[in-house]
């Protein structure tokens, strides 16, 4: 099955696999990310388009996915900032595993992707991320690739009234 997988940037008319994706994740995995079902789900349809839209730029942010068949089970995302003072830094955000595809390398491509993608723009010198600091797996692959831990902050996200810490992670490609 693995032979069949790939990372690919989504095609403009496959944004409704990217917002179902998106939104499962949200369901599954709410105390992983900063959004909610709830804010995401009521979002217009262009909107889902415009993002796949933007991410087929070269220059724009990334939005990657694990595709396996006609299916996206995984993504990871990287936003540049336009502000003068932080060129230099990615944010690598929004990854999401489905669970029945974990443990088969696949989240360890989608890094390699990404960072790969990174990597062609000379300008970028640190990658930064937040992970919730339960999820020891997405965390020992996070220091798998070279992030560090860099700081907590506590009670970061309420999620039905449980509160998480997160923590925040980064890279230096350059010194």
């Amino acid at each position: 099955m693995d032979d069949e997988l790939k990372i690919v940037r989504a095609e403009p008319v496959e944004w409704k696999k990217y917002r179902a994706l998106r939104l499962e994740a949200l369901q599954a995995e709410p105390q992983a990310f900063g959004s909610s079902y709830e804010r995401d789900s009521n979002q217009p349809d262009e909107k889902w388009q415009e993002r796949i839209r933007e991410a087929l730029h070269p220059d724009s942010n990334l939005l990657l996915f694990a595709k396996e068949g006609e299916q996206f089970v995984g993504m990871i995302g990287a936003f540049f900032s336009d502000a003068p003072k932080q060129k230099h830094i990615a944010t690598i955000y929004g990854v999401y595993l489905n669970a029945n595809y974990r443990g088969r390398g696949i989240g360890k491509k989608l890094m390699e992707a990404v960072l790969r993608e990174i990597g062609t723009r000379p300008q970028i010198i640190k990658l930064e991320l937040s992970v919730n600091a339960e999820q020891s797996a997405a965390v020992r692959l996070y220091q798998h690739f070279g992030f560090r831990i860099v700081g907590r902050a506590e009670k970061e996200l309420n999620v039905n009234g449980k509160f998480y810490d997160e923590y925040f992670m980064e890279k230096m490609l350059q010194s």
